[in-house]
């Protein structure tokens, strides 16, 4: 990500593949935190994405802002990825 002009804080695996219940078809939930998502940044979003093209998984990045990551208490999804989520080194 750092190539890509991109500093991620956090990376957090949740999910299927988190819990050990992803099977064949499953993709891979990954919220990756960075301070430019705090903003609108979809420049930087729209590299996330292009990136995942490279593998050959189906991952699935949720990109947000280190201060809604923290300060969040509406988003379903936020809550179950600091619940449920794995912190993983990219």
């Amino acid at each position: 990500m750092a190539a890509e002009g991109i500093d991620i804080k956090k990376a957090i695996l949740f999910g299927s593949y988190a819990k050990g219940t992803a099977k064949k078809e499953s993709d891979i939930d990954l919220m990756l935190v960075s301070s430019l998502f705090d903003k609108n940044n979809d420049d930087c979003i729209g590299r996330l994405w292009r990136l995942t093209k490279i593998s050959n998984y189906k991952i699935e990045p949720i990109a947000v802002g280190e201060k809604r990551f923290i300060e969040d208490d509406i988003s379903p999804i936020v809550e179950i990825a600091r619940r449920e989520g794995i912190e993983i080194t990219i």
